[in-house]
């Protein structure tokens, strides 16, 4: 949070609790994603009803986020991730406006953004399960009618190999992707 210089930092519960020994340190103005009272509730965060967004040129090589990662030398640093990129994401076309994607990875992965962002610029659906649990997916994946996934190799594994994968209507699925190791 201080590398990065945040000014906004969206939080629920348990990543209070979990974050409690270094709460003190964040400087960044706390919003709540869950009603709990460790930040502005975020209903209250959001512009008032009615009101018009300020129209903001963005140049494509300006920054949209930074991902942290410790790569190979084990010290966390930022990467920006330009507009430009995260634009051609989104006019790929993989995600349409009906999409319903299921997102069981961490919100701040880069993997997780090359599905989540799409579907909801696309006016598409996002289910969001808060750990993976291979259970929970097949379930969610048949009760929302989930048509995107992206998932990591070893949950591949641990859904294809769960006793009762077949019992489960997964025919919705338009498109799975796999990224972060050999598949």
């Amino acid at each position: 949070m201080r590398d990065s210089g945040a000014k906004v930092f969206f939080l629920d519960k348990g990543v209070a609790d979990a974050m409690a020994g270094v709460m003190g340190d964040v400087t960044a103005k706390r919003v709540s994603l869950d009603g709990s009272d460790v930040g502005t509730p975020f209903e209250q965060w959001l512009a008032p009803e009615g009101g018009k967004p300020v129209l903001h040129e963005v140049e494509p090589d300006q920054g949209f986020n930074i991902i942290y990662s410790s790569g190979t030398t084990g010290a966390p640093k930022g990467i920006v991730q330009p507009h430009r990129m995260r634009w051609g994401q989104i006019r790929r076309g993989v995600h349409p406006p009906d999409a319903v994607s299921l997102v069981s990875t961490p919100l701040y992965s880069n993997t997780t953004l090359v599905s989540f962002l799409p579907t909801i610029s696309n006016g598409g659906t996002v289910v969001l399960l808060p750990k993976f649990d291979v259970e929970q997916f097949l379930k969610l994946s048949e009760k929302h009618r989930v048509t995107h996934a992206m998932l990591v190799p070893v949950q591949y594994r641990r859904l294809m190999s769960h006793p009762d994968f077949d019992k489960y209507d997964l025919s919705a699925f338009q498109m799975k992707f796999s990224t972060s190791a050999p598949f």
